[in-house]
């Protein structure tokens, strides 16, 4: 599952992904995103993944990686805070990062979101809800 909320205050989308969770529901949401009213390509985007996301998003490497290229070809000057606990998974994606082309996009990982939200400049934790 693939949440977002977008907080036009702090310039930021934010997303979590849980549970089981599709390459085709990445693809969905970034078209929900990118079609919303309130959508800015300037805004950062906070990511928290949780440690249960689980599926096919989590193995199929090349179509994620595709995805997050064509979304960040559409992002200006931007940054990409993941939140991921370390271990196994997080540790797959910080090796596969450098490999991607991400245009003007900088992306970090981090282990908590209030040190998210500091490198994303953002004065506030405010979680908000969530949107499918």
């Amino acid at each position: 599952m693939i949440e977002y909320t977008i907080d036009r205050t702090d310039r930021l989308v934010r997303v979590r992904l849980s549970g089981y969770t599709t390459t085709a529901d990445l693809a969905r949401h970034y078209s929900k995103v990118h079609s919303d009213p309130a959508y800015d390509p300037s805004f950062n985007v906070l990511f928290r993944i949780n440690d249960n996301v689980n599926g096919p998003i989590m193995v199929d490497v090349p179509s994620v990686s595709g995805q997050l290229e064509a979304v960040a070809r559409l992002q200006n000057a931007t940054k990409w805070a993941i939140v991921m606990s370390p271990g196994i998974r997080r540790a797959v994606f910080e090796f596969l990062v450098p490999t991607l082309s991400l245009a003007s996009v900088q992306m970090r990982f981090f282990d908590d979101e209030h040190s998210a939200l500091a490198w994303l400049d953002v004065d506030h934790a405010d979680a908000g809800n969530a949107r499918q």
